[in-house]
């Protein structure tokens, strides 16, 4: 049996990449020379300790030895500069092609297209959710929320309760990570339509899957990021809160320096916008770059810093007592988070 390769491998698919790796360790992740990705392990990649992974350069491949290629979704729209002729040769090896990219949609599994096409039914159909909801978020959007979602994920899966997770970084039917309708991320498609869709959707993957536990990684931020970062202002939040309310929200943060001030006007601020407040604040390693010429939504650059770095940071933050604060690499506070989600989520169930 031949090999899978997933194209292009990038930082804000990466999670994806990584729970792949889990169910297939023999799978290839692929990207170009000049990314800055070639020979290194996902967690070199994501300046993190673990070696799962090696990503090579995808015309290096043997494709003799493949049997299924996956193409995922990048904004960086030059690692698809050269799809049309990579085809041909794909198709020349009758190597079978899935994409999860609108840049080669004509190989889009119906299964994704049934989600992504999803629209409301009944303007008039508005359900309560009797599913515990996790909404997974960060003070600014990124990736890293898929990686947050993807541990919890990988914990209610030991605990044998299946879950679900809606995402904007990578879908999959086998990882039951299913993607938002793309009627919900358009600009043209008014917010009072948006809550219908997301509600009624909601309902359509309880029916469809039966799942235990429902994550959202929720789009944008709660609040602009900065003059420059708006995070659709929370306008994503506030709608997503009125589809359905949440039992928890886990938020993701940036390498800064925290105190229980800051956490309390932001519990402050989402309790009153949203009817949210942080279960557990999770410390990436990763850093913006300065922003002053960004305008368009989550074009901003980041970068990831040392596992020693975000120590250094874990230490400053360490008089953080309102909410839950750890690293994001931290196995035993991901444990203790997770811990702390099946004993709220118990209590609910027994009012």
């Amino acid at each position: 049996m031949g090999k899978t390769v997933i194209f292009p491998f990038t930082l804000e698919n990466s999670s994806f990449c990584q729970a792949y790796l889990d169910q297939d360790d023999t799978c290839v992740l692929a990207s170009l020379s000049g990314t800055g990705t070639i020979d290194q392990s996902i967690g070199k990649a994501l300046n993190r300790l673990d070696d799962t992974g090696r990503i090579v350069d995808i015309h290096s491949i043997d494709l003799r030895e493949v049997d299924k290629i996956i193409l995922l979704e990048s904004k960086n729209s030059e690692l698809y500069e050269h799809i049309d002729e990579l085809l041909v040769k794909w198709k020349d090896h009758q190597i079978e092609v899935i994409s999860f990219s609108d840049k080669c949609r004509e190989f889009m599994p119906m299964a994704v297209l049934q989600y992504r096409d999803f629209h409301v039914t009944d303007s008039y159909h508005y359900v309560f959710i009797n599913k515990p909801i996790i909404f997974v978020g960060g003070i600014k959007e990124t990736s890293e929320i898929a990686w947050l979602s993807y541990q919890i994920k990988k914990r209610f899966e030991k605990r044998k309760l299946k879950s679900i997770v809606i995402s904007r970084y990578g879908c999959s039917i086998d990882q039951e990570r299913y993607p938002y309708p793309d009627e919900f991320v358009s600009d043209r498609i008014s917010a009072e339509y948006k809550v219908l869709l997301l509600n009624q959707y909601l309902q359509f993957l309880i029916r469809k899957h039966e799942p235990d536990v429902i994550l959202i990684e929720v789009i944008g931020g709660p609040l602009r990021f900065d003059y420059h970062v708006f995070n659709y202002f929370g306008v994503y939040y506030y709608i997503t809160s009125q589809a359905v309310s949440a039992d928890l929200f886990l938020c993701t943060l940036p390498i800064g320096e925290y105190d229980d001030a800051y956490f309390t006007k932001l519990n402050d601020y989402i309790r009153h916008k949203f009817d949210l407040t942080i279960d557990a604040a999770c410390l990436m390693n990763i850093k913006f770059e300065d922003s002053l010429s960004v305008t368009i939504e989550n074009d901003d650059e980041y970068y990831y810093v040392s596992d020693s770095i975000l120590r250094r940071y874990l230490e400053k933050n360490r008089q953080v007592r309102v909410v839950p604060f750890g690293a994001c690499t931290d196995e035993s506070y991901l444990d203790a988070v997770f811990a702390a989600i099946l004993k709220k989520l118990e209590g609910a169930e027994d009012e």
